[in-house]
C-alpha cells in the first residue's frame, strides 16, 4: 500500500493542473451512482488519478513523498530506492525536479550515508545547481540524522572537498556578537565538522587522507593542524606502557631510561 501511495504522490507531482473536460465529467457522473443505487468509495484505495495544484499542496505533498520515501528506503525497498535514484537522476530537468532530488539526496545521507553517499556524489558533480541546494540543505538538517560518523574516511574528506569548493574557508567571516546562523553559515560549520571529524581518527586512513588534503590545499592551516592531531592519535594508540619486569629493570639500572 505504501509503495502504491508513493507511485500516485510521485505521479502527481509532475502532472500540471488543467481544466475539466465537460464531457469527462458528465461521463464521471453518470457512473457515480444513482439516486437508488449509491457509489460507496473504498476508503482504502488510492485514486488512478491525482493532480496535485501549485503552491501549498504541492508543499504537503513532497512532505508526504519524502516521509514515505524515507520509510520504505529504510526498510530497503527496492522500488523505493529506484524511485530515489530516478529523483538524482532528473535533477537537472527543472526547479521541481531539482527540488525532489535534494529532499531526495538528503534522505539518503540521513538514512544510511555510508552506504549512499556514493551515489549523491555522482549527482553532486553532474549537477552543480543542485550540489549547492544539497549542501545547504543538509547543513540547515544535521540534527535529524545526519551522521558523518558513518562515513569511511575517504569518504569524510571528499565530503569536506565538496562542502571547502563551494564554500572557501578563505571566504569565512566570524560574525560579531548573538545573531541567527543562516543557511550558508551553517554549511560552513558542517565544512568544519568533516575536517574535526577526520581529525579526531586515529588511523592510518585518516593520516592518509588529511596529507592528501594537505598537498592540494597547502595553504590552509586548518588542513595542516588536523592532521597533526590525526599523526598524535595514530602514535599515541602505536604506544604500549612498558611491563613491570621492564620497569624493575629501568630502576634498577640508573643508565636505562624509557623512551
Amino acid at each position: 500500500m505504501l509503495v502504491e501511495l508513493l507511485g500516485k504522490i510521485t505521479t502527481a507531482l509532475f502532472r500540471t493542473p488543467s481544466a475539466v473536460d465537460p464531457v469527462q465529467g458528465q461521463e464521471e457522473t453518470s457512473t457515480a451512482g444513482t439516486a437508488d443505487e449509491p457509489s460507496e468509495p473504498d476508503s482504502n484505495s488510492v485514486p488512478n488519478i491525482v493532480t496535485i495544484p501549485s503552491g501549498e499542496a504541492q508543499v504537503g505533498a513532497l512532505a508526504a513523498w519524502e516521509t514515505l520515501l524515507r520509510l520504505l528506503v529504510a526498510a530497503e525497498d527496492d522500488r523505493a530506492i529506484a524511485t530515489v535514484r530516478g529523483a538524482l537522476d532528473a535533477a537537472a530537468d527543472g526547479e521541481r525536479q531539482r527540488h525532489q532530488a535534494v529532499l531526495s539526496g538528503r534522505m539518503l545521507l540521513q538514512v544510511d550515508a555510508s552506504t549512499f553517499w556514493p551515489q549523491v556524489q555522482v549527482a553532486i558533480r553532474r549537477h552543480p545547481g543542485f550540489s549547492r541546494e544539497l549542501a545547504l540543505a543538509c547543513a540547515q538538517d544535521r540534527t535529524d540524522g545526519l551522521d558523518l560518523r558513518s562515513l569511511d574516511e575517504a569518504s569524510l574528506a571528499e565530503v569536506y572537498r565538496w562542502l571547502a569548493d563551494l564554500f572557501d574557508p578563505a571566504d569565512d567571516m566570524i560574525p560579531a556578537g548573538v545573531h541567527v546562523v543562516g543557511p550558508e553559515e551553517a554549511a560552513r560549520h558542517w565544512r568544519d565538522t568533516a575536517l574535526r571529524e577526520l581529525a579526531q581518527r586515529p588511523t592510518s586512513a585518516a593520516v592518509s587522507e588529511l596529507t592528501k588534503l594537505a598537498g592540494d590545499f597547502p595553504d590552509r592551516l586548518d588542513i595542516a593542524a588536523s592532521l597533526l592531531v590525526a599523526r598524535g592519535g595514530v602514535q599515541a594508540n602505536a604506544w604500549s606502557p612498558p611491563s613491570p619486569e621492564q620497569v624493575a629493570q629501568v630502576l634498577s639500572d640508573a643508565r636505562r631510561r624509557l623512551v
